[in-house]
């Protein structure tokens, strides 16, 4: 429980000494003009959002009009309710279409939907509250920092809190308790009529048209136990809703009563206490940033192209063949390259638009270069392209050609989207070799579409390491039986190649592109050394083509047994 028992006792004694009416309720207009003669206002809001306000009657209407009380919009016919007060929930929100209208006996809180200007069909019966017929629910708020529904009693003068989950289901039998065990004390027993809850200033604005002492309206602070710190007299008669516009930061604002006398009115400059503005900060001098060095090479990070190695800063000499850009300069040749459509050399006469290449004829190519006298082994080529052509009816075709003018490897990429593509190519010793890349296989098409491929980087790396020396295939099976001697040899690598072994001058090869190779052997000598010769291609296995990694091995059969 909150503290709202307590307060039941207290508030009374908390009460400021009340001022006079103020000289602001003598700038009042009264704005209910275009109102039928019969309206009686007995509950409003301020949207601001929209910028209008929203009434109801106890004959059970719903209005909105400008704030000069211009007539925006209003029910053709009743609501069929005694309807006491009118609250807004959500600004902007999920709720910002919604108003939720009070009825005052039996007491309960109604949705009504401003865009279609009826009721949703939610509903939701409030327990436990003192009042019945004419002296039931009167007033009705939102407090938008608890979440929480203020009802008012006009019976007792008191407010209860309500807490209701607008995202559950709700109708007809929806019932709902108080969100704590005694309601709040206003410090007034009686003729509660209107509330209003100001969120910029955390106060709850309570009505009361008749106390004794006449119509007041009391302030209360929310962040105090809510204790009432002010009250002033109201003019006129029968007030029975309140609203207040924003007015922070100027410290007044125009405040709306209702009377079900007809009235609707408007007083200019109501004072309120506005939270004090958070003094600006002091500006404080930039901190100077720590200098970072992770490696320790003395180049800092700002300039330094990798900081995790302290062979690579600006001040080193480049190193060859080590795959590093040393000197943190890409100009400077190493056996690693790194390819950008910004130095890919066309072949021919092309149009080149960002990373874009585009062909007139349909032998025009882009191509890459290895070094004139490239170290032998497996190179791996890494693609961004994206591999379609300006209709979209061709790929990308990558031909691998040496110095003799023999395509090695020739290879179709299709549906590429600059996801990375790589493949493997073998290269001898001091052979000069050649990448280019095809968009399709004609030029103009009947249609006069130009083909393109958008080639964004092409990464070239020697992987010698990882493919060679070549492990020795695994004997899998093996039969020493007289006459039924079988070895099956498998080798696999990382490497999608053709393949072909060379054994006892028998020439046995695998053509398929695949990462795994196998060869049986069956009837062969017991107790026999076989040699054999292994040797892997980039492509489809093709005698002419001196494209091929070439290992040598040897294994012996077991001893026959009988």
């Amino acid at each position: 429980m909150k503290f709202w028992t307590s307060l039941i006792l207290v508030l009374g004694v908390l009460l400021i000494p009340s001022p006079s009416q103020g000289a602001f309720f003598s700038n009042e207009r009264d704005i209910a003009t275009h109102l039928d003669a019969n309206y009686e206002p007995s509950g409003v809001v301020w949207n601001d959002r929209l910028q209008t306000l929203f009434l109801v009657s106890d004959s059970g209407f719903v209005t909105q009009m400008d704030i000069d009380g211009n007539i925006v919009s209003t029910s053709k016919r009743s609501l069929g309710l005694d309807l006491e007060g009118i609250t807004i929930v959500d600004q902007a929100g999920e709720y910002r279409d919604k108003l939720y209208l009070l009825v005052e006996f039996p007491q309960r809180i109604v949705e009504f939907d401003v865009n279609t200007w009826t009721l949703t069909g939610r509903s939701w019966s409030l327990t436990n509250m003192s009042g019945s017929g004419a002296k039931g629910a009167e007033a009705l708020t939102y407090n938008l920092d608890t979440g929480e529904f203020y009802v008012g009693s006009q019976l007792d003068g008191q407010i209860y809190v309500y807490n209701i989950d607008l995202s559950a289901p709700a109708g007809p039998g929806t019932t709902v308790a108080p969100a704590y065990d005694s309601p709040i004390s206003t410090g007034i027993g009686r003729d509660l009529a209107g509330l209003h809850y100001a969120a910029e200033t955390k106060t709850t604005y309570a009505i009361f048209d008749d106390t004794g002492r006449g119509p007041k309206i009391r302030e209360y602070d929310d962040y105090n136990n809510f204790n009432s710190f002010l009250e002033y007299d109201l003019p006129g008669h029968a007030q029975e809703g309140v609203t207040l516009l924003p007015g922070c930061p100027n410290n007044s604002t125009t405040i709306i009563i209702a009377q079900d006398s007809g009235e609707v009115m408007r007083y200019a400059s109501y004072p309120i206490v506005c939270p004090a503005a958070e003094p600006e900060p002091e500006p404080q001098p930039d901190p100077q940033p720590a200098i970072v060095d992770q490696d320790e090479d003395g180049s800092p990070v700002e300039v330094d192209c990798d900081d995790t190695r302290a062979n690579v800063n600006p001040s080193m000499v480049e190193v060859r063949n080590d795959g590093l850009d040393n000197d943190c300069n890409p100009a400077t040749a190493d056996w690693v390259r790194v390819y950008t459509s910004a130095n890919i050399i066309p072949y021919t006469t092309t149009e080149v638009r960002d990373d874009y290449h585009v062909f007139d004829s349909k032998w025009e190519f882009s191509y890459v270069s290895l070094p004139a006298q490239p170290v032998a082994g497996w190179y791996t080529f890494d693609l961004e392209a994206r591999a379609t052509s300006l209709d979209n009816l061709y790929n990308l075709g990558i031909n691998v050609r040496n110095a003799q003018g023999r395509d090695t490897q020739t290879r179709v990429v299709g549906s590429l989207n600059f996801e990375n593509y790589r493949f493997y190519h073998y290269i001898p010793a001091n052979t000069p070799t050649q990448v280019r890349f095809i968009s399709g296989v004609r030029g103009i098409d009947s249609t006069g579409a130009k083909r393109e491929h958008h080639l964004r980087a092409v990464t070239v790396t020697r992987v010698e390491e990882a493919v060679s020396p070549l492990p020795a295939p695994q004997v899998v099976s093996l039969s020493t039986r007289e006459g039924l001697n079988k070895v099956v040899l498998i080798y696999d690598t990382d490497i999608e190649s053709s393949a072909t072994l060379m054994m006892n001058d028998v020439l046995h090869t695998n053509t398929d592109i695949t990462t795994s190779k196998t060869w049986t052997f069956r009837n062969l000598t017991c107790g026999t050394q076989y040699s054999y010769e292994l040797k892997l291609y980039s492509d489809l296995y093709n005698p002419v083509f001196d494209n091929a990694g070439v290992y040598t091995g040897s294994f012996t059969t077991a001893n026959c047994t009988r």
